[in-house]
């Protein structure tokens, strides 16, 4: 998917997305280019996005950006980090009928 060059914010939250962050949106936020604005704001809570959190977010400070990824399928997303506000992840394998449902 190719990102506007002027895109700052996107907000994705609650779309049933199953698979892991586009490697776009992570060097959107955390290393925008000379003629890209990088986000400023990335919501993707309350998704199905599995996997392990990419550790240029990990690196990331509260207050560099608006990021939320709570209530997704992450192997491990600690309420260290800002991003995960200290809720649980979902399940990816409880929720496999959901998702074969929404698949139909």
């Amino acid at each position: 998917m190719g990102l506007s060059p002027k895109l700052s914010a996107l907000s994705l939250e609650n779309n049933n997305f199953l698979g892991m962050i586009p490697t776009e949106y992570v060097w959107k936020l955390v290393s925008p280019g000379s003629e890209f604005a990088g986000f400023q704001t990335l919501l993707l809570g309350g998704n199905f996005l599995f996997g392990v959190v990419p550790g240029p977010l990990m690196a990331m400070k509260p207050g560099s950006a608006n990021v939320q990824l709570a209530g997704n399928c992450f192997s491990w997303c600690p309420a260290t980090l800002f991003f995960c506000q200290g809720q649980e992840q979902r399940s990816l394998l409880r929720n496999a009928e959901s998702l074969a449902a929404l698949s139909l």
